[in-house]
């Protein structure tokens, strides 16, 4: 009895290994890379299990580009010192080109990431990631913004009428700077001497270019909004169209009020006022049929350059009471899975598109004899989508870009929408083309022969 119960544990624990070695048996080897790329890097930002997963080293194209270039200055080093040719600025050019390429930050990219995945029936979150090494990242499209994501203090000054908004971090006076860096480092004089006199010929314009440009904070967007009460009639035909009324807005973040009053010395404006720390100009307009009525308004660290009051006046109540878009279910539905730090962001509400779609198709059923152009100008537009919405997310990291996003249309179809976009503007072009000379051929043999015309 002892032998039997000893033989069936040991059955049970060679089954038991045999179980495991086969439930856990070793992975199939993989292949190495002979090249070391960004793959890891990139693909452990993305999601899986979507409908796009896709992935690009560029490290072999930087490098195609490179080696091409070497090739291509020596052809014009040859072509520059042949005898009997003056020398000329050519090389030089080249070099000052190529240097401000590579200093860019275009030939630190390793690899570009696309996911996308769908979290609910309307709804795909997608991810886009433009990828460097953390020894790299010192190129101005890096360093243009600020080094980390900040909190988006900006999406409470949206309104909740706002239908398309945009921000992003971008330091100007970075830029300005890393522009006049780049040609004192060069080898031309004449560009030299032209962009050392431009700072000079503002100041004596009094307009200090480096105060105005060290004053702003970085953060700069605009606001679109279509007013839900108010419409606005535009002629289309015989019969009019109501809109909602359209405000416009562009909003800077500075430090303090010195573009402020550096406008308003310039303009001299009679209208002013400052109540409860707002500081207004109102810029005077003829009498138009659009309501436009300029407004240049601070508070605090917000300069606003708005087409009239009702959009300022939406923006800071949006801002101090929190009555704006992010308070809204559509923002807050959209929202979801999207950080809520960044250096920029986007966002266009399904409202937008369903008023152009409005239009469209008022103005297509208003006249009988349509172009074949508008014809295919207006097929071409119907395949987007009616009500289509975006809201994304720009974060700036050590490693490059990440940009996610939420929306209710295909990945797929908007990253071949350039190739669309053109097969479509080059149709609208050469079908009415092809159709006159056509028309012009059938006159000709009408004109010139008794062969009767062929009815196609």
């Amino acid at each position: 009895m002892k032998k039997i119960i000893i033989c069936l544990l040991v059955g049970i624990l060679i089954g038991g290994a045999v179980i495991y070695l086969v439930m856990h048996k070793s992975p199939t080897p993989k292949i190495e890379p002979a090249v070391k790329n960004s793959f890891s890097e990139v693909t452990s930002k993305l999601d899986q299990g979507g409908n796009l997963y896709l992935y690009y080293s560029t490290e072999r194209v930087v490098k195609s580009i490179e080696e091409f270039a070497k090739k291509l200055r020596k052809i014009i080093e040859l072509q520059v010192f042949k005898p009997n040719i003056e020398n000329n600025d050519a090389l030089k050019i080249f070099d000052f080109v190529f240097k401000m390429f590579k200093n860019s930050g275009l030939t630190e990219i390793s690899g570009i990431g696309i996911s996308s995945i769908k979290i609910e029936k309307n709804l795909n979150n997608s991810k886009i990631i433009v990828h460097h090494y953390k020894k790299n990242g010192n190129g101005l499209i890096w360093r243009i913004m600020e080094e980390k994501p900040q909190e988006l203090k900006e999406l409470k000054l949206l309104p909740a009428d706002t239908v398309m908004a945009g921000f992003i971090n971008l330091r100007l006076n970075y830029l300005w700077n890393w522009i006049k860096t780049e040609i004192e480092n060069s080898d031309l004089q004449n560009v030299k001497k032209s962009i050392n006199s431009v700072e000079p010929a503002l100041q004596k314009q009094g307009i200090d270019l480096k105060k105005l440009l060290d004053s702003l904070k970085g953060k700069i967007g605009y606001i679109l909004t279509f007013d839900r009460e108010k419409k606005l009639s535009i002629p289309i035909g015989k019969t009019p169209i109501n809109i909602p009324e359209p405000g416009i807005a562009i909003v800077f973040s500075v430090k303090d009020d010195t573009i402020f009053n550096f406008i308003k010395t310039k303009l001299h404006l009679e209208q002013k006022s400052e109540k409860n720390g707002i500081k207004k100009l109102i810029i005077p307009v003829p009498p138009i049929p659009i309501p436009v009525k300029p407004e240049i308004v601070q508070k605090d660290d917000i300069l606003i350059l708005a087409s009239h009051s009702k959009v300022v006046d939406a923006m800071l109540s949006a801002n101090e009471k929190g009555n704006g878009l992010t308070s809204t279910e559509e923002f807050k539905k959209i929202a979801t899975n999207i950080p809520n730090k960044g250096n920029g962001f986007r966002f266009v509400s399904p409202r937008l598109f369903q008023l152009i779609w409005k239009i469209q198709q008022k103005a297509i059923g208003t006249y009988k004899n349509v172009k074949t152009e508008d014809k295919i100008a207006f097929n071409f537009f119907k395949s987007f989508q009616k009500n289509w919405y975006f809201y994304g997310v720009l974060q700036n990291t050590e490693e490059g870009t990440i940009f996610t996003f939420n929306h209710n249309s295909n990945i797929e179809y908007i990253v071949i929408l350039p190739a669309i976009a053109s097969a479509g503007i080059m149709a609208a072009i050469a079908i009415p083309n092809i159709l006159k000379s056509a028309h012009k051929s059938k006159q000709k043999l009408y004109d010139k022969s008794t062969i009767p015309d062929l009815v196609l």
